[in-house]
């Protein structure tokens, strides 16, 4: 599956940069490897929050992008975002919902404000991307200013429990 994953991922990342042989090269390496320690991140007790499900996710992203693009960005940069995120979304995720994170006063409680497992899954892809693939951040920070902050907000979007919350409120709102 990481090899699926990297075969959906590396154009649309070599579509997005300067295109010298040997920096390819480094890329494809680096995302190779990459992809495989997301893969080895993702929860194995949790099937639900498993690489596997990581990989659908990016399957079914990248469908949407190939059949909507015409409606959508032509710039790649934007399209590997949406694939990065799908695969970062569910790092080291645990299982549980956030409210019961908070049940258990669990440290991820202590560090971030709301959607734990996002933020959380957040910072440990791009730590292990800045700290061990830095050949591949630089490229992608180079390439694509807005990288870091748009793959947040994408991956914050995936909180199931927070969408719930705002739908709520907004009934709520609308009620009254």
């Amino acid at each position: 599956l990481p090899s699926t994953v990297f075969d959906i991922m590396f154009p649309k990342l070599t579509a997005s940069v300067a295109k010298s042989g040997e920096r390819v090269k480094v890329l494809d390496q680096e995302l190779r490897s990459y992809i495989q320690r997301i893969a080895e991140m993702h929860s194995k007790e949790n099937p639900f929050h498993g690489f596997d499900l990581a990989s659908q996710v990016l399957l079914r992203v990248n469908f949407l992008w190939e059949n909507w693009a015409e409606h959508l960005s032509d710039d790649p940069w934007d399209a590997f975002m949406m694939l990065f995120a799908a695969l970062i979304h569910g790092v080291k995720h645990s299982g549980v919902t956030d409210a019961q994170l908070e049940i258990e006063n669990d440290v991820l409680c202590q560090i971030y404000k709301q959607s734990y497992h996002q933020r959380s899954s957040f910072d440990l892809a791009f730590e292990l991307l800045e700290e061990e693939f830095e050949g591949l951040h630089e490229e992608i920070v180079y390439g694509c200013p807005t990288f870091r902050s748009t793959v947040r907000k994408l991956v914050l979007c995936t909180d199931v429990e927070t969408e719930e919350k705002v739908l709520r409120s907004l009934r709520t709102f609308h009620e009254v």
